[in-house]
């Protein structure tokens, strides 16, 4: 419970050591979502960056991966990316 809470108050799961893989990803794209202002474009472009570096380093986890799909956390912060970095 108090995780739930700390989460909903934007303490990363991930930085809780809770999050896994979904949690990983979930976080990169929150990260992009926060993307704003006059350095939008380097901010999403950066995080791009890092997207690409955090699934070369997870392709052996292709499965677990495709099990994030069904994560609403993630995506609702895949929306919100999608919207900042357009």
């Amino acid at each position: 419970m108090m995780m739930r809470c700390l989460v909903m108050f934007g303490v990363s799961s991930v930085l809780l050591g809770c999050g896994g893989i979904c949690g990983d990803l979930t976080a990169l794209y929150d990260k992009g979502a926060a993307c704003e202002g006059g350095g939008l474009g380097e901010c999403c472009i950066d995080v791009g960056v890092e997207m690409v570096g955090w699934l070369a380093d997870n392709m052996d986890k292709a499965e677990d991966i495709a099990e994030c799909s069904t994560d609403e956390g993630l995506t609702a912060a895949v929306a919100k990316h999608a919207t900042a970095c357009r």
